[in-house]
Parts: C-alpha cells; sequence; structure tokens
C-alpha cells in the first residue's frame, strides 16, 4: 500500500468516526430534549393536578357555606311560618271575638226594640186608665 492509499485510508475512517460521532451527538441532544419535554409536561401535569385540587377544595368550601346559609335561611322560613300560624290563629280567634260581639250589639238592639215596644205599650195602658 502506498502513502496516499493509507491517508485516504484514515481520511475515510477519520470521516466515519466524525460523522459516526455526530450522528451520535444529534440523537444524545434529541433524547434530552425529549427526557426534558417530558419532565416539563409531568411537572405541568402534577402543577395542573394541584391546581385542580385547590379549586375542588375552593368549590367544596363553598358548597358547605352555602348549605350553612341554606339551613339558616331555612330556619328563618321556619320561624316565620311559625309566627304567621301563631298570628293567623290569633286573627281567627279575634274575627270569632267580633263576630260575637256583633251578635251581642245586635241582641242587644233588639232587646232594647223590644223594651221600646214594651214601654209604649205600658205608656199606652197608663195613658188609657188615667180618666
Amino acid at each position: 500500500m502506498d502513502k496516499k492509499q493509507f491517508i485516504i485510508g484514515m481520511l475515510i475512517v477519520l470521516a466515519v468516526i466524525a460523522v459516526g460521532w455526530i450522528i451520535c451527538r444529534h440523537y444524545d441532544d434529541r433524547a434530552a430534549a425529549d427526557g426534558r419535554n417530558a419532565a416539563d409536561t409531568i411537572r405541568e401535569t402534577q402543577d395542573d393536578n394541584q391546581q385542580s385540587r385547590d379549586d375542588i377544595s375552593d368549590a367544596a368550601d363553598k358548597i358547605t357555606d352555602a348549605e350553612s346559609t341554606l339551613d339558616s335561611g331555612q330556619a328563618d322560613i321556619d320561624r316565620a311560618t311559625g309566627r304567621l300560624d301563631e298570628l293567623q290563629k290569633r286573627a281567627d280567634s279575634n274575627a270569632e271575638i267580633v263576630d260575637e260581639c256583633q251578635n251581642l250589639v245586635n241582641q242587644g238592639r233588639r232587646d232594647i226594640a223590644e223594651a221600646k215596644q214594651i214601654f209604649e205599650q205600658v205608656d199606652n195602658a197608663n195613658r188609657r186608665a188615667d180618666p
């Protein structure tokens, strides 16, 4: 082999080694980038999951507050309904008393009319008896 062929062979070997090194370097960089992308994706997913848990916790707290407010409102309505029932019973009782009073007034008017009639009869009888 002559020197020229040896040098060409060495250059080819060096070129193959350089191309191999460049290809390996490219795939290493790509794998590292993919690993970073996967790690970033996992981290973002974990952050999203934590945010979702926080949102669910906040929603649960708001639901608890709403239930408490609803229970308080229901208690107020129950008290108001009880008071309304009591007032309705009083109104019914007062209406009965007013009806009874009206009946007494009507009876009193009839009694007065009857008494006037009796007095007129007595007066008429007395006038006839007086000569």
